[in-house]
């Protein structure tokens, strides 16, 4: 790797006056000495822009952009990517922060093997009062191979949906953003940006160079729950579209029977225990794992026992 390349730190925004400050402060914090702030205003309705245009003309690292009309999240999103000059990227939502040796320690780790670097998370309040931490981060190495089966179907780590925690190749993460997912469901994901996200995490591993995936296990992304928060009020809604997702990937880059028949098995719990899913059971071929759904079902038993 090039001594200190250059990372671009990607915030694409809409109404976010009262906490876009802070999330550009945590950006500008970094110890890593060869960084940029790209920032992409999606036609905000309050003084969003006028803070950006401020905080750009105050300092050089920062630049700003607003596009012409608003074009939805995921093609903001798209647009942040294309802008962005470095030849890593790490995304920050606009609500949300990272600690100042964010960019330090995962580029320290990212080496020509690494598919994307991930760090732990604290899911805070606005007032910066820890809700919840994860633990994937405690898999600090992990291949390529494992990583897929876990977030497929697996999903005993729990690894995030959220690219919000990672830092990835910029070359991967233009060509991983899939604007629209094809579904039964009348789904519209250029709206929301649920299943998309996913998707530039599982895209990105496709390179046979990459053999792993890297994390570092400690909490320098900073996750903020507040009212507008899309996650906060529409995590069970939200669902359907991640599993969707999921089956693009495995038509498309994964299609083994195997894998298919363990996510067949996941969507049928789903339709059993979130009652959503019957049209996209309908579109995966083959059998499900019979011994998946056994396992499954008697720890979901287990679960609701010991809650009596």
């Amino acid at each position: 790797m090039t001594t200190n390349p250059l990372v671009s730190i990607v915030i694409p925004v809409y109404n976010r006056e009262k906490l876009i400050t802070a999330t550009l402060e945590s950006a500008l914090s970094q110890t890593y000495p060869n960084f940029e702030v790209v920032v992409v205003d999606n036609q905000s309705t309050d003084k969003t822009w006028a803070i950006l245009q401020s905080i750009a003309q105050q300092d050089k690292r920062v630049r700003v952009f607003q596009n012409e009309t608003n074009v939805g999240p995921v093609r903001n999103w798209e647009r942040s990517f294309n802008l962005a000059e470095g030849e890593y990227v790490k995304i920050l939502w606009s609500d949300d922060l990272i600690e100042s040796d964010y960019l330090t320690e995962t580029m320290a780790v990212f080496e020509a093997d690494v598919a994307f670097v991930m760090t732990g998370y604290e899911e805070i309040t606005s007032d910066g009062e820890v809700l919840d931490q994860s633990s994937y981060q405690q898999h600090t190495n992990l291949s390529v191979e494992d990583y897929l089966k876990e977030k497929l179907y697996s999903n005993n780590i729990s690894f995030p949906d959220s690219p919000g925690c990672a830092i990835f190749r910029r070359s991967d993460l233009v060509e991983s953003l899939i604007i629209d997912v094809p579904n039964s469901d009348e789904l519209n994901f250029p709206r929301y940006g649920a299943g998309n996200d996913l998707l530039i995490f599982l895209l990105s591993t496709r390179n046979p160079a990459y053999k792993r995936i890297v994390c570092i296990d400690k909490y320098l992304s900073k996750f903020k729950h507040h009212q507008d928060s899309i996650t906060t009020t529409n995590s069970t809604k939200l669902k359907i579209y991640y599993d969707w997702a999921k089956w693009y990937f495995i038509k498309n880059y994964y299609n083994t029977q195997e894998v298919k028949r363990q996510f067949k098995s996941r969507v049928f719990l789903n339709t059993y225990k979130y009652r959503y899913g019957q049209r996209l059971l309908k579109n995966i071929d083959g059998a499900v794992s019979i011994s998946f759904l056994t396992e499954r079902m008697i720890n979901i038993t287990k679960r609701k026992l010991s809650s009596r």
